[in-house]
């Protein structure tokens, strides 16, 4: 269960669906031009916006969290 409460931790839930990093997720879809988009597209096209997603999430937090 992801530590927002509402789904399962899945990576199609970090990406579009979690409220708990809605911050995080607006400057993903900034970087994007034509958000929504897939998996495979943020990682091949938008190789430099996806991982500054990625590490402006805390999983040590979502980690904390879920224990």
């Amino acid at each position: 269960m992801c530590p927002c409460g509402k789904e399962d931790q899945t990576t199609e839930h970090i990406i579009y669906d979690c409220e708990k990093w809605k911050t995080e997720k607006c400057r993903l879809k900034a970087a994007v031009n034509n958000w929504p988009t897939s998996k495979r597209t943020l990682i091949t096209r938008y190789y430099n916006g996806f991982p500054k997603y990625i590490n402006l999430i805390t999983f040590e937090v979502i980690n904390a969290e879920k224990n």
